[in-house]
């Protein structure tokens, strides 16, 4: 009898090993997989008809893994006319491709890319979202464009002149308007 409870002891401590031990690998394993998505510019503004690119960087910070990259139109619509692709694993889509995978050893970057010209006056909005397939950690980006149309170049001394011309007549004909000239 105490040969039983001394085997029932060990295989207790056995089992509550092998529960930690699977507990504590469970969590490693999801620890490694860790990735960072960055963008440092993420608003612009730009004249009707210029090419605008946005980059934002995944670098994978823990093992080997894969990356759903996906890109989406937000709301308030993008203006139809405009045109639009997104970059990434040395690819470019357009709108009718909305997601791609890559894989990025450890601590392997790539460089997204999200390309817009923006070919009337308006808002357009993107969302680039990155999932990581070994732990569903999902990191997003809101992209904004705003273009407008473009401004005539204005000369400023060319402007103050002509305001100083239009207000010496104005002032000259005030002036005699006052002091009409006498005749003899």
């Amino acid at each position: 009898m105490y040969q039983n409870k001394h085997s029932l002891l060990i295989l207790g401590a056995l089992m509550c090993l092998v529960v930690l031990g699977q507990f504590l690998t469970g969590v490693e394993a999801k620890a490694s997989f860790s990735f960072t998505y960055t963008a440092s510019d993420t608003v612009r503004s730009s004249t009707v008809g210029d090419a605008v690119q946005f980059p934002s960087l995944i670098v994978n910070t823990g093992q080997a893994d894969s990356f759903v990259v996906a890109w989406t139109e937000s709301n308030p619509p993008t203006p139809q006319d405009w045109w639009a692709r997104y970059c990434c694993d040395g690819l470019c889509f357009d709108s009718t491709v909305h997601t791609r995978t890559i894989y990025l050893a450890a601590s392997d970057t790539d460089w997204v890319y999200l390309d817009v010209i923006g070919r009337s006056q308006g808002q357009g909005k993107w969302v680039i979202s990155v999932q990581s397939k070994g732990n569903s950690i999902t990191k997003t980006k809101t992209f904004i464009l705003s273009a407008w149309p473009e401004m005539p170049v204005i000369n400023e001394w060319g402007l103050i002149i002509l305001i100083l011309l239009i207000s010496t007549t104005a002032m000259y004909i005030l002036y005699r308007k006052l002091n009409p000239v006498k005749q003899t």
